[in-house]
């Protein structure tokens, strides 16, 4: 994931074009599809989607194998959930805040335009930012987490799904034993 924030500032697109933009969307999923294989588990690609309904968020989900534990939005694009992170969250709430907060950060993304009306946007600024955004940092961070506390306040959680979601992705991924020590 760390790549491609290196590739958004290497590919500068028109900020008013929206062929542009999806265009460059459809270049970062493509990119993030590379780095991180998804995962083919209907039980889990269900009870995601399903919990991207209940936030209302029309946006697909893919849940993709990754050590991240941020999901990325990306502007009309979707969501990609890593399933680290549905393993490591305490329960549906923190999961949905934490995707609520990276679709804030896909609805209103940092962007930044030079003086021929180039811009460089920035879906996801968890990462390496460039230092031009840095100081809207905390700007962009207090919208994604107003946007966040929008749409999980309605959303009816449910914490036994949530459960459930967990058992199916940690059958993918059975814990690894403790090391031992042998002697010889």
């Amino acid at each position: 994931m760390k790549h491609l924030l290196t590739v958004l500032y290497a590919l500068p697109v028109l900020a008013q074009s929206s062929d542009k933009a999806q265009l460059l969307t459809q270049h970062q999923a493509a990119e993030i599809r590379r780095q991180s294989p998804p995962v083919d588990d209907p039980t889990l690609t269900t009870y995601a989607a399903n919990l991207l309904r209940r936030l209302k968020a029309n946006t697909p989900v893919e849940l993709v194998h990754s050590d991240s534990p941020r999901p990325t939005a990306l502007p009309g694009g979707p969501v990609f959930l890593p399933l680290s992170l549905l393993l490591k969250a305490k329960d549906e709430a923190e999961l949905a805040t934490a995707i609520a907060h990276a679709l804030g950060h896909a609805a209103a993304p940092l962007s930044i335009s030079n003086d021929r009306g180039l811009s460089i946007i920035v879906p996801d600024p968890h990462g390496i930012l460039p230092k031009a955004l840095q100081p809207r940092l905390a700007e962009a961070e207090a919208a994604a987490d107003r946007f966040a506390a929008d749409l999980v306040r309605p959303a009816t959680l449910d914490p036994e799904a949530f459960r459930a979601a967990q058992d199916a992705a940690r059958a993918l991924f059975p814990p690894k034993p403790a090391p031992t020590l042998q002697r010889r």
